[in-house]
């Protein structure tokens, strides 16, 4: 119930879906902010929104070998006080949480490249979680509001 006493209405899912292409980024990202805005999501939860997004599909379209005719499909999910997100990809298994975190203490001329984004990610949401499911990575996350 909201502050007046009448129900809140969750609104629907979004679902879309992208080539893994470069010029796909900037659409992905516009359509996310005015999802954000639609929704009314407070300024925290629609910025790690937006970054987690932005890091995953820059991965997926800069690493993930997959085919110019596949796709990669998001679904936002908006309950009262979480956001789910999920996304996929057709490209070669990858499993985020399967890297070990980087060594942010090291000294940057020491460090290994590659993994920071996903590590990133890893403390921006709520949950993360994974599967290889019909040729397809699956990544799950929990966002809270």
């Amino acid at each position: 119930m909201d502050h007046l006493g009448g129900t809140l209405v969750e609104p629907a899912p979004f679902i879309g879906s992208w080539t893994p292409h470069p010029s796909s980024l900037k659409e992905i990202l516009a359509t996310v902010e005015d999802l954000s805005a639609s929704w009314q999501l407070p300024p925290k939860p629609a910025m790690n929104l937006m970054l987690t997004i932005e890091e995953l599909v820059v991965n997926i379209i800069n690493y993930s070998e997959a085919a110019e005719d596949s796709h990669i499909s998001l679904e936002i999910t908006r309950h009262p006080s979480y956001l789910d997100l999920r996304i996929s990809d057709q490209g070669k298994p990858f499993n985020p949480l399967d890297l070990e975190n980087p060594d942010i203490d090291v000294n940057l001329k020491e460090r290994k490249v590659g993994g920071l984004g996903v590590f990133f990610i890893k403390k921006i949401v709520d949950q993360i979680d994974y599967q290889r499911l019909n040729s397809t990575n699956q990544i799950h996350l929990r966002i809270l509001l």
